[in-house]
């Protein structure tokens, strides 16, 4: 899982890569990831479940 993260410290949007995690845990409303920005900062990131729909799409077999 890799994601966009503005960091707090730097005022930079970063792209931030599972080797940078640092921890997880479950929170309200989906997955808190705790990593080391580039900058050095640490930063949490609250990750959201993805949702999926079929509203207006025709399923063809």
């Amino acid at each position: 899982m890799m994601f966009v993260h503005h960091c707090s410290s730097c005022d930079r949007d970063q792209l931030v890569f599972p080797s940078m995690f640092t921890g997880a845990t479950r929170a309200e409303g989906g997955l808190a990831v705790s990593f080391t920005c580039w900058c050095g900062a640490e930063q949490t990131h609250l990750e959201q479940p993805a949702t999926a729909t079929r509203e207006g799409h025709q399923l063809v077999a």
